[in-house]
């Protein structure tokens, strides 16, 4: 394998470690939105797969889409769930929101993330 081809997957491939926030509750109140309450969830991405997967990571997904400033790794409305998540590759900012519309409710996790080494994806079985 070339050195070039060593640091482009090094470049790729690298584990995000996001600290925060989250918060949850019924859309229509905020009052009774719970306190905040901490989170680290640790990210393993490589953009020339195109795939992610995060903390215990036992199965890999596809990432929705990826720019010079930002990383979807999910996007979706379905069954009356809509799910936004995504990192800023300029601020380190993150942010995960999930929405259930048919049950009135939002969790949204906020912080930011540090780039780390990256850990690997899980051994396929076949």
């Amino acid at each position: 394998m070339g050195l070039s081809l060593i640091w482009l997957q090094a470049v790729a491939a690298f584990n995000l470690v996001c600290t925060g926030n989250s918060v949850s509750g019924r859309i229509d109140d905020f009052k009774t939105f719970e306190a905040k309450s901490p989170f680290k969830r640790e990210i393993r991405v490589d953009l020339e797969r195109m795939r992610w997967c995060d903390d215990e990571c036992t199965a890999t997904r596809p990432i929705k889409s990826f720019t010079e400033t930002g990383i979807v790794f999910d996007l979706k409305e379905e069954a009356g769930l809509e799910t936004w998540h995504m990192v800023n590759r300029e601020s380190g900012s993150y942010i995960l929101r999930v929405r259930g519309s048919e049950i009135n409710y939002v969790r949204m996790d906020t912080g930011s993330c540090e780039r780390a080494p990256f850990t690997g994806f899980p051994t396929r079985k076949f």
